[in-house]
């Protein structure tokens, strides 16, 4: 396909190019995001088996469900940390984007099937939806889009969050943008009062999807409010759109609100019981975290193990897209700097960047503190450099723009360049074998006898830090139909004392078997705990 013919200008009648644009972006988002996925015939998953495998059994809470599992009928109770209440509020309940993994597991898939399908289709959708916010919202051509949609929904930052699925489904941010923009654009006609409309039901479902991209969002969008009332041209359109639209914002509010009101109502019950994030928790990013592509990069592998200071950073705080992709994107911005919302776009992206960062070893300096202060929701943000997931799209926006200028004088030039930028965020990241953990799961859960109440799992070690033991007793809650003490989320229950659970020493055996007891009691639970591992392995 010749580039030039991917160019929206002027507008294509054919049916099939136009398809076939959004069509590449997916292809490619895919080959670069999922490639030793595609190339294991689906038998292997991105991350290791720790966080991706309590996602994963999140999703199938909610299909569990839906479907009327005995274990899963209470939306909000989940069978682990038995019998302790709302532990299903924990951590990101994943609603909003769990729908086509409803799909796979109601065509027959199996749940390790159905959830390497669920990334496939997250991805895919993630492409899609960038390609329209790009084309429609940012107004490039389809070779600008079809590059900036791959690396919003395959850039380095967000292949490293793999390991953090509940992290990865953007398109309904891209789409509350989106809509946003759009009405902002028409305001006083059917097109605005939709659009409004669709924003207010996008932010609800980025609630019921995942916390941190959720109050990343809102947070982006006060931030952009402020730069924009800060411009009196487009101040004169955001007040036209008020004066016109007014009905329509607080209806969409409104509903908005009405539907994160359950989920707002189980957040506040668990901060009660369980209490909000220490100050201590909380990470920053660094000045080299947004140079940081991560040692498992293709291209800057080696220079990142070299340098210690990048070297020392988690996956949480690898947000670099590379070397050559922020000089095109900061290029593409500055070049567009007069269109419609570009400065916004690139200031609200500085200054999230900015507020994110630690300032040089002063942590207690950081601007993040007064954020986490004064804004309301910013205390249960932990992993602050998550935001780089929000200031991927400024980046993808930057490049999108580059590409399309260069696009309509030197087509294949524009190629090279938008290509160059993607292969750069190749990452070689670690996954695992579903069907392995499976097996492992299956042993277990074949172990709980029927008659148990509830069981416990304290196995002896096995090279493998506590966590893994503990998703497993979650999955095999499901297999055996019968509820755990064990447990993995983002918080435990106040009182639970088993997050070790691993039995390496007689004095650990006294310890478990103490932290047991001491929950039954607590719970006044009756009928049969079976405890599994401790004596038979000791």
């Amino acid at each position: 396909m010749d580039p030039a013919s991917l160019l929206h200008r002027p507008p294509a009648r054919n049916v099939g190019l136009a398809l076939a644009a959004p069509a590449l972006a997916v292809a490619a988002a895919l080959i670069l995001a999922h490639h030793t996925v595609l190339s294991s015939g689906l038998q292997l998953v991105p991350g290791d088996p720790g966080d991706a495998r309590f996602v994963h059994y999140c999703i199938e809470h909610t299909w569990a469900w839906l479907a009327g599992h005995p274990l899963h009928r209470r939306f909000w109770e989940m069978p682990f940390f038995f019998p302790a209440p709302m532990v299903g509020a924990y951590s990101d309940v994943l609603l909003g984007v769990a729908p086509p993994y409803w799909l796979f597991r109601a065509l027959g898939a199996g749940p390790d099937r159905a959830y390497v399908l669920w990334l496939l289709c997250t991805t895919a959708l993630n492409a899609l939806v960038a390609f329209w916010f790009l084309r429609s919202i940012l107004r490039v051509g389809r070779l600008g889009a079809v590059t900036g949609a791959v690396l919003i929904a395959a850039g380095a930052p967000r292949i490293h969050f793999l390991n953090h699925p509940q992290l990865i489904g953007t398109y309904w941010l891209l789409a509350v943008i989106g809509w946003v923009v759009l009405a902002v654009r028409a305001p006083g006609t059917r097109r605005a009062r939709l659009a409004w409309l669709g924003a207010g039901i996008g932010f609800a479902a980025q609630a019921w999807s995942s916390y941190y991209l959720w109050w990343f969002l809102a947070f982006a969008l006060g931030v952009a409010a402020l730069a924009v009332l800060a411009d009196r041209e487009m101040r004169g359109w955001v007040l036209d759109a008020l004066r016109l639209d007014g009905a329509a914002i607080a209806a969409a509010a409104v509903i908005s609100a009405l539907l994160v009101v359950p989920l707002f109502r189980a957040w506040w019950s668990v901060a009660q019981m369980v209490g909000l994030r220490d100050s201590q928790q909380i990470f920053l990013a660094r000045g080299q975290s947004w140079l940081n592509p991560g040692p498992d990069s293709w291209w800057y592998g080696w220079l990142v193990r070299r340098s210690a200071g990048m070297r020392s950073q988690t996956g949480e705080q690898q947000m670099g897209v590379g070397l050559l992709t922020p000089v095109v994107a900061l290029v593409g911005l500055w070049r567009a700097r007069h269109r419609d919302g570009v400065v916004v776009l690139a200031t609200t992206a500085l200054i999230l960047g900015l507020l994110a960062t630690q300032l040089g070893p002063w942590r207690n300096l950081s601007p993040w503190n007064l954020v986490s202060a004064l804004v309301p929701g910013a205390a249960a943000i932990r992993a602050v450099p998550r935001v780089g997931l929000v200031i991927l799209v400024a980046w993808a926006a930057g490049v999108a723009l580059a590409v399309d200028g260069t696009a309509l004088r030197r087509p294949w030039v524009a190629l090279v360049l938008g290509m160059l930028c993607l292969v750069e965020q190749g990452v070689s990241l670690v996954h695992f074998r579903p069907a392995e953990e499976r097996a492992r799961v299956n042993r277990l859960a074949a172990t709980v006898s029927p008659s148990c109440t509830a069981f416990v799992s304290t196995p002896a070690p096995d090279g493998w830090p506590p966590w893994r033991s503990q998703i497993d007793a979650v999955w095999a809650t499901d297999t055996a139909n019968i509820p755990t003490l064990n447990g993995y989320s983002g918080n435990a229950p106040p009182g639970w004392k088993l997050d070790d659970c691993v039995v390496r020493s007689p004095a650990d055996r006294e310890r478990l078997d103490a932290a047991i007891s001491d929950w039954i009691r607590r719970w006044d639970l009756t009928g049969t705990v079976c405890h599994l591992g401790t004596r038979s392995q000791l």
